[in-house]
């Protein structure tokens, strides 16, 4: 949360309550939070101590169409929901997610690297199986050039978004891409 722009944080998708809680404690101000399952929203409430969940505003949408207005979030976190969405659904929901962010704000994207063909996991044909098996958006994400998919998504909203830091993990199995978002000059 270090560096993070002063005002308003969107968090899609609530990955099972896990990471909210320890939002809200770094945080001084408002989280707003957005899921398309009630079951997760609903577990997250029940992770949070009563002083946080006055903190936390959250709403049942869909990533693909969020009823907040243009450029209303400093910070907008989506936290593993790209890999988990057919092509159409995930430009979409990167689309609105660079919609609803202020220019001179953040977005960050945690989620599964480049397609990992070095690493063990990979290199290993039943596991790469099953994770396809379990995960089965996870081959097309793979093959998405991410920056160009948020380029081309920002120059549609007369935007600019650049990479301006990134953390792999896991023999870059996991990323943390964090970028900036601009006003068009052109």
């Amino acid at each position: 949360m270090k560096n993070r722009p002063k005002g308003r944080l969107l968090q899609l998708t609530c990955a099972y309550g896990s990471m909210t809680p320890s939002l809200l404690k770094a945080m001084d101000d408002e989280l707003y939070l957005m899921d398309v399952a009630d079951i997760q929203l609903s577990a997250t409430r029940k992770k949070l101590a009563d002083v946080d969940k006055k903190r936390l505003l959250s709403a049942r949408m869909n990533a693909e169409s969020l009823a907040y207005g243009n450029d209303v979030f400093t910070t907008v976190l989506i936290f593993f929901l790209l890999h988990e969405l057919p092509p159409d659904a995930r430009e979409r929901s990167i689309s609105e997610a660079i919609r609803v962010l202020q220019p001179g704000g953040r977005l960050v994207i945690t989620e599964y690297g480049a397609c990992p063909k070095k690493n063990r996991l990979w290199r290993f044909p039943l596991t790469r199986r099953i994770l396809q098996h379990l995960e089965p958006f996870l081959e097309s994400f793979w093959q998405v050039d991410l920056i160009a998919m948020l380029e081309k998504q920002a120059k549609q909203q007369g935007k600019v978004i650049r990479q301006v830091d990134a953390f792999y993990c896991f023999a870059g199995f996991y990323r943390v891409c964090v970028y900036k978002l601009d006003e068009s000059t052109a």
